[in-house]
């Protein structure tokens, strides 16, 4: 994908459909990091695959109307040329498919995941970071 996040538009949708989701009790987050043309996120949530879901269909929506809006025709193309081949019902795809979620069964996994996004990623363009002190209370 292209560098989808270089706008401080796009990141704030991403930011803010984040908070909409903790406020609404649908999702709690831990930790995330936000790169120019992904993010990682350390969430839970008691429906992980269909919060994650509406999140990305909300998000995917403001930021292709964004980038419409504002006639950002590389980076249209790019997410029209990413757009898998089975998905008829759209012309453009901001998320990749899927995602790789991982269940963090202690205090320890839960650190290492943290510490990776965080530094692992960062070593390129590290946009937006945050993680909560949730490992002291546990």
């Amino acid at each position: 994908m292209a560098s989808s996040f270089l706008k401080p538009e796009v990141v704030q949708f991403v930011l803010d459909s984040l908070a909409f989701m903790q406020n609404e009790n649908r999702l709690v987050l831990y930790s995330y990091v936000i790169m120019e043309n992904h993010l990682h996120l350390v969430v839970s949530s008691g429906s992980l695959s269909k919060e994650l879901g509406d999140f990305k269909s909300f998000t995917a929506r403001q930021i292709i109307d964004f980038y419409t809006k504002n006639n950002a025709k590389p980076i249209l193309e790019a997410l029209s040329t990413g757009r898998q081949s089975h998905k008829k019902d759209r012309e453009y795809q901001f998320w990749q498919e899927g995602s790789h979620p991982q269940q963090i069964q202690t205090r320890e996994m839960m650190t290492q995941k943290i510490e990776y996004i965080h530094f692992n990623p960062c070593a390129g363009i590290c946009l937006r970071s945050m993680s909560l002190e949730v490992l002291q209370r546990t």
